[in-house]
């Protein structure tokens, strides 16, 4: 899940870019397979400032070839029982099954996804064989 602690941690979205693409690093030299979710809004910050690190943040996992599920949709600032009081860990009762539901879809269709076939099917080449065989007429004095 994208680190939504950089919001206090880091002043600007590169610098929690850099955090997060160090972050991803050490786990992609632990484990080839991995992908990420977005992190849960909070209700405590601007939407547009939540936007550019969540722009930052799928920016830097697709360099890094990381699959990025985006699921800050389905956690609506208008629907604020999602949230506990302070605005920022979800709800018990609400907020964390939704994200559980979220993360188990992200989950399984990572790992139902078949491997994308090669654009152009490799061909064993069998060896020439000739179809005719040359005759040389020589016409005229040898």
């Amino acid at each position: 899940m994208a680190p939504s602690n950089n919001f206090t941690a880091s002043k600007t979205p590169e610098q929690a870019g850099q955090a997060f693409e160090r972050y991803l690093l050490a786990v992609l030299s632990r484990w080839p397979k991995v992908f990420c979710t977005a992190m849960v809004p909070r209700l405590t910050e601007s939407e547009d400032k939540m936007r550019a690190f969540q722009q930052e943040f799928h920016r830097r996992s697709n360099r890094l070839g990381v699959t990025y599920h985006p699921i800050d949709d389905y956690f609506p600032r208008t629907c604020p029982h999602l949230w506990s009081r302070d605005g920022i860990h979800l709800s018990d009762e609400d907020g964390m099954p939704l994200l559980a539901e979220l993360m188990w879809i992200a989950a399984y269709q990572f790992l139902e996804t078949p491997e994308p076939k090669p654009l152009v099917q490799s061909q064993v080449s069998r060896p020439y064989k000739l179809r005719f065989v040359p005759r040389v007429v020589v016409k005229g004095v040898e």
